[in-house]
């Protein structure tokens, strides 16, 4: 066989996989015969989009499509870079901010998603995530703001950051689910 990168003989030097690999005398590269990419069928990949809509984790899809897990990342990170925010015109709308707690691993690295949803048709219309700071919070009042030619809006936001906005605004209160009979 002769080098794909500098012309010279190559000599037979191990097998990886049940294939033969080659390495060049001249310049010393390793090299094989045939190279086998494994791609991933359009059914797989719709099988991918399918199961993380599902809630399946990576490892999940990945064990029960048979493909690694850096296939499935890829292939969720095609797809996510195709997902474009949806704009929203609307005027004299009221809209109600909130805010959700989570953790990132453990307790000590808290995450906060704090979204803007219109209280008529219950769409959500935009959202912010990372630390709970006032900058979070100031930069979803101004992206809602930019959609709405009014400048109000209504929050749920817990009591750490209450004078932020007027006392007859601001609402903080817990969601009953059950009915007490």
């Amino acid at each position: 066989m002769l080098c794909k990168y500098c012309g010279e003989k190559c000599i037979k030097k191990g097998v990886v996989k049940h294939r033969q690999r080659y390495r060049c005398k001249a310049c010393k590269k390793y090299q094989q015969r045939v190279y086998m990419l494994n791609r991933i069928s359009p059914e797989q990949c719709q099988w991918v989009k399918e199961l993380t809509c599902e809630g399946c984790g990576i490892s999940s899809i990945s064990r029960l499509l048979h493909i690694t897990k850096s296939s499935v990342q890829r292939v969720i990170e095609r797809i996510a870079s195709k997902i474009s925010i949806a704009e929203y015109n609307e005027n004299n709308q009221q809209y109600e901010m909130d805010e959700l707690k989570s953790y990132l691993g453990k307790k000590g690295n808290e995450l906060w998603v704090m979204y803007a949803i219109n209280k008529s048709s219950g769409q959500v219309i935009d959202f912010c995530v990372g630390r709970r700071t006032f900058l979070l919070l100031f930069c979803l009042i101004k992206k809602v703001a930019k959609k709405s030619s009014r400048q109000e809006s209504h929050r749920t936001i817990s009591s750490a950051s209450p004078a932020d906005v007027p006392p007859h605004e601001h609402y903080s209160r817990r969601f009953h689910l059950f009915s007490e009979a």
